[in-house]
Formats: structure tokens, sequence, C-alpha cells
């Protein structure tokens, strides 16, 4: 048995099955350090033994760098290996946390990492943490909008692939079958759906549950709008949908203008003046 590797999370999908979710949610990370246990008669003596292999390798893995954030500014790359911060050495991402919280906001921390086998110093400035939905409106606003894959469409006459809705304002909600705000929030959509579609307009439901399972759903719960299966979980990975709901509005050219995070009258109503404005935007020439 080993605990060195990427770390797993499996969720029960409701058909007497568990399917591996460890890299959609972002459960899953490259640790540096863990253990091997052996057990058995490795020296042929007929004895059994315990055998522990402890493995350690300095320092944390960057598997992603928001777009925009003061990591990025300061230059920090996925690959990079962070080694210490303000010299104190770091072995987990959780001390990494850690020691960035103690230096605090508004100060700058000296990062030593690795990077192709070389020894790099950043100084990263530090802001405050803007919170879920100001984090994915630092990485996706005014960028263009992540494609999708490995979807399947159990309602509505539409393609699954993004591509195909460019000439269209595109509001993609991620939802889930459990998610309580998801349906506290199902009228507004259909509401959007209803009164925008026919003005170019497109309502999507993404989902990362089975196709059955949320065909079922939909029609019992009373979604209008068209909706995506992502059972692999890779559109919601794209898109950093963690916390449910969440809410992206794409203009016609493909560009992420908006991001909502849970379910709020207000939110709600900042999504329609911000369709509203989109109403009156031209696409980009090619």
């Amino acid at each position: 048995a080993n605990d060195y590797g990427v770390s797993e999370l499996f969720f029960n999908d409701g058909t007497g099955r568990f399917r591996d979710a460890g890299e959609a949610t972002g459960v899953g990370f490259a640790p540096k350090s863990g253990m091997n246990v052996a057990f058995g008669d490795i020296l042929n003596t007929g004895r059994l033994s315990v055998y522990v292999t402890n493995i350690s390798e300095p320092g944390v893995l960057v598997q992603s760098v928001l777009r925009g954030s003061p990591a990025a500014s300061a230059g920090l790359e996925v690959g990079d290996v962070v080694l210490s911060i303000d010299s104190k050495p770091v072995t987990s991402p959780s001390e990494m946390v850690s020691l960035i919280a103690k230096c605090g906001a508004g100060n700058r921390a000296s990062l030593m990492l690795k990077r192709d086998e070389q020894h790099k110093i950043l100084a990263v400035p530090l802001a405050q943490d803007p919170g879920p939905e100001g984090r994915l409106r630092l990485g996706f606003v005014d960028a263009p909008a992540p494609q999708f894959a490995d979807v399947e469409v159990v309602q509505g006459a539409i393609e699954p692939e993004l591509e195909s809705l460019k000439g269209r304002v595109v509001v993609l909600e991620f939802w889930a079958t459990w998610c309580v705000a998801c349906r506290a929030m199902l009228p507004a959509m259909n509401g959007l759906h209803e009164r925008y579609e026919s003005k170019g307009v497109t309502v999507i439901g993404v989902t990362m549950d089975p196709a059955e399972k949320a065909k079922n759903a939909a029609f019992e719960i009373g979604m209008r709008y068209p909706v995506l299966s992502d059972p692999e979980g890779t559109v919601s990975q794209s898109y950093q949908a963690f916390a449910l709901p969440t809410v992206y509005v794409i203009d016609r050219d493909g560009m992420v203008r908006d991001v909502f995070v849970g379910y709020d009258p207000d939110n709600v109503a900042r999504m329609q003046r911000t369709l509203d404005k989109l109403q009156s935007e031209r696409m980009l020439p090619l």
C-alpha cells in the first residue's frame, strides 16, 4: 500500500457505481512526499516482515496559475516547484497556504522555486483574496471561454460544441441534481430562457451527473432550457465550477463577460442587466 501519488475522490453516481472525480473537482494534486508499506516474506526466510519506506521531495508543485493574479504578474508558472517562502521550507500545499496567509495582504512574499532544474527567486506582491466569484472573474472575464469537450446533449436541440453557438450570447449554468440552491434559482433561469431565447441568447445547463440521471432530473424539476451531461467533469474543470450554481455569460464572440456564483436575487438582476447590454453589441468583424 502507498499514499505517494495523486489524491483521489470518488462520487456515487446514483446508479450503484462510483466514478473518479478527483481531477474534475480539483482534489487531485501531485504531492511531493509520501510513504510506501510492503508486507511479505521478501528474504524467503519463512518469516513475514513489514517494510516502510518514506519518500520525500522538497517543495510543492504548481499545477495552475490564475490569470491576472499577483502570482501570474510576478512570473510564477505551471510546473514550478515552490521550495520555500521567506526562507521557510515548504513541504505541502496546506503549509504553503498557511505561510502566504501569515505574510498578509499588501506585503510581499519571497518565493524560492525550482524551474527546469534551475533555482529562481520571485518577489510576489500579495493581495486580498477576492472570494470564489472574484477569483473566477479575475481568471475568466474578458478572456475566451473554454471550449466544450466530452459532453452529451440530454435535453434541447443544440450541438455539444460552444463554437456552434458563435453569434449568440450564451448563459452557461453549472448545476447538479442534489444542489438545493440550483433548484431555488431554476425559476429565474427558466425566465431568462423564455425572455431572451428569441433575442439571440441560449441558456444551457451543465451537470456532472450521468446523462440518464440528468435527463430524468431535468424533466422532473421542470428545466425548460438545453442540458448537457459532463460525466468526466472536463468542462466543469475547465470553468473551475467547483461551487454550485456557477453561471457564466459569454458574448457573441465567445468571450466571457461575467460570472456569478451561488443563488442571489441580486445576481439574477445583474445577469439581466448584462444580457440587456449585450443585446446592443455587435460581433467583432472577422
